[in-house]
Parts: structure tokens; C-alpha cells; sequence
């Protein structure tokens, strides 16, 4: 597609907003190369925020962190239209959360950036829940438990309500994950019903709520509401997206001895994990195929073919092309999930992820 003119990328950028797929991602990155080389910066801002839009509704998380400091710093030295300034705001809660994600960020810049966005949205008032919701996300993405319960209960207790709210469907997704942290399963279902309803519902709830469902299920032994959830979780997450959420439906997958299903899994997401620089991401995909092959093992099954996209020189080396050996595998998840660990819990100054590999392992072992 040939576009090079002011009308002609609006016209791109109005047709490719709120579709969100690979095609046009790379679409929108055409739009910002275009709209710098006709040298008109609001015309960049609009390519730019659709491009940020696209890579984060697309789970290009890495990019959308390089991102996103482009347009905070055109919002502080630009006059914007009330809408344009929503939109930035807005969006920082899309990143936030992502960047304890990378230990190669230290503490001190994640404080900075929490810092950055507590400012930014208590000048937009009536924001106090909000920032106790992403205070006790932050809390709980870098081990501190205990701290996150006590910002959730000042969001509970909050009143200070406004437009920057997310929706009530994605809160309480999020809080879910605090009952996956303290191993409460049973909780986790209980506070995921008026999800799994669509009492309350979004674009991505609860589509992003399914997989730790099956988790949960899986940990309680009920099976049968574990492969039920599981096969809601193949009908809505594309596959052909990196799914950060997915990890969840290995553990079931390898319990259960449903290998080929893994497989399918394990081939569309393996290549987006080894390319990413999360650790995060890089940890929770390991673990479960740390668990996924241990259960194959187990099995007396020797190699397994994985099918990458490309070759990765992170990964290790096949047998024969595409087949690799099972107790290699098994190995090297291992290795790398424990490295994962290591280097956020580090960065976190206490041992919270290594200690839930050691979880997972006694979990799993049967």
C-alpha cells in the first residue's frame, strides 16, 4: 500500500483504528516514518499514539515502553486539544505496569516512573482509587504482597472516582491476580464470577480472565472446569499475538497429559517470548514449559517437535530440525526460569519468584 500525503495517512490511520492486529501495527510504523519525513509533528503524534495503541492492544510490549516517553514529553511541550491530553494520561496506565517487567530497569526508575504517574494523574483530579489500583499492581508484580493488600484496601476504601477509571471488569481482573499470589484459588473463582458472566465486561475481560481460571481450577483438582475454561481461552486469545496470559493453560496442558495441545500452543507463542527482553514474560512462559515438559518426561516420550518461526540463537540446539530432546528441554526451561527469577528478584531485593518456582515444583510433582 502506497500512501505519502497528509490526507492519505489520516486516511490509514482512521481505517486502521481499533483493529488491532499485526498487519496493522507495521501500518501504523509506516504512518510515523511517513509523517516525519513530511516533517509535520501533529500529524506525528497521531501516527505515533496509533502505532503505541496498536503494539500495546498487541502485546508488543517492549516497543511500547520505547514509545510511549515520546508522547509524555509532546503532551509537556505541545498545546493539545482536551482530548489529545485524555488520551496520553490515559494511556500511561497501559505501560506502567509493564515496566518492572525488565530487570534491567532499576528500582530507582520504577519509583521515578510511579512517581511520574501519580503526578500526572492526581493534576487530573478525582484520580485517588486509580493510583491505589496501579500502587498495589506494582507492589504485586515486584513480590511485596503484603504492601499491595494494603493499597488494595485503601482503593477499596477509596471514593475518589473519575474519567480515568479503567472499567470495573478490568479492576477486577486485576485483583484476581492478588488471590493468585496468595494461592487462594477458590477466591479467585468466587471474584471472577461476575466476569465469567459478563456482568461486568470489556474489549479484553474476560478473555484475559479465562486462562487464570483454568489455573485455579487446575490447582483444586476440578478438572473438568479447567479444560472448560481452557477451550474458552483457545476461542478468544489470538494466538498469532504474543499472549502473556496463555502460560496459565500449560500447567494444565502437561498435568494432563495433552501434548499435541501444548504443542499447538508452545508454537505460536515460543518465538514472540525468546525475542522479547521481559523477564517477566520470559519467566512465566519457562515455568509452565518447565512443568509441560517435565509431565512429558514423565511420560517416557524421548523428543518433541517444536516448530519456530525463525531460528533463535537463544534457544538450544534441535536434534534434528525442529525435534528436540525432551530432557533438554525439560532442562533448559528450568535453567532459564531460575535465571528469571533470579535477576527480578535481584533487582526486587527478596526471593519471591524463586520461591514460586520452588511452589510450582511441589505443586507439580505428582
Amino acid at each position: 500500500m502506497e500512501f505519502n500525503s497528509r490526507e492519505e495517512i489520516h486516511e490509514v490511520l482512521a481505517n486502521i483504528d481499533n483493529e488491532y492486529n499485526i498487519t496493522n501495527k507495521d501500518l501504523a510504523f509506516k504512518c510515523v516514518q511517513k509523517a516525519m519525513l513530511l516533517g509535520n509533528k501533529k500529524l506525528e503524534f497521531d501516527a505515533r499514539y496509533e502505532y503505541f495503541s496498536q503494539l500495546t492492544f498487541c502485546n508488543f510490549i517492549d516497543e511500547a515502553l520505547v514509545q510511549y516517553p515520546w508522547l509524555l514529553n509532546y503532551k509537556k511541550n505541545n498545546e493539545l486539544k482536551p482530548g489529545s491530553i485524555h488520551r496520553i494520561i490515559w494511556s500511561f496506565k497501559w505501560i506502567i505496569d509493564k515496566i518492572p517487567d525488565y530487570s534491567s530497569i532499576p528500582l530507582s526508575k520504577i519509583k521515578d516512573t510511579i512517581a511520574q504517574f501519580e503526578e500526572e494523574y492526581t493534576a487530573a483530579g478525582n484520580t485517588g482509587k486509580i493510583i491505589e489500583h496501579y500502587r498495589m499492581i506494582m507492589h504485586l508484580i515486584m513480590g511485596e504482597i503484603e504492601k499491595a493488600y494494603e493499597h488494595y484496601n485503601k482503593y477499596k476504601k477509596s471514593n475518589q472516582t473519575g474519567e480515568y477509571d479503567d472499567c470495573y471488569a478490568c479492576q477486577l481482573n486485576s485483583i484476581l491476580d492478588l488471590y493468585l499470589a496468595k494461592k487462594d484459588y477458590q477466591k479467585v473463582i468466587e471474584n471472577a464470577g461476575d466476569l465469567v458472566t459478563k456482568k461486568y465486561s470489556c474489549a479484553e475481560v474476560p478473555d484475559i480472565t479465562y486462562p487464570k481460571l483454568v489455573f485455579s481450577y487446575l490447582m483444586l483438582g476440578e478438572l473438568d472446569k479447567a479444560e472448560e475454561y481452557y477451550q474458552l481461552t483457545l476461542k478468544k486469545l489470538k494466538l498469532s499475538n504474543p499472549q502473556d496470559i496463555i502460560y496459565y493453560t500449560l500447567f494444565y496442558l502437561g498435568k494432563t497429559k495433552a501434548f499435541v495441545q501444548g504443542k499447538k500452543i508452545i508454537d505460536k507463542q515460543l518465538h514472540f517470548i525468546l525475542a522479547s527482553k521481559s523477564d517477566m514474560l520470559k519467566y512465566k512462559f519457562f515455568s509452565s514449559c518447565y512443568i509441560f515438559f517435565k509431565y512429558a518426561a514423565r511420560e517416557g516420550i524421548k523428543t518433541f517437535k517444536i516448530k519456530l518461526v525463525e531460528h533463535n540463537n537463544n534457544f538450544i540446539q534441535p536434534i534434528e530440525i525442529d525435534e528436540y530432546n525432551v530432557t533438554a528441554l525439560q532442562e533448559w526451561f528450568y535453567n532459564q526460569s531460575f535465571l528469571h527469577a533470579s535477576l527480578l528478584d535481584k533487582r526486587n531485593e527478596n526471593n519471591y519468584y524463586q520461591d514460586y518456582l520452588k511452589y510450582l515444583e511441589e505443586a507439580f510433582k505428582n
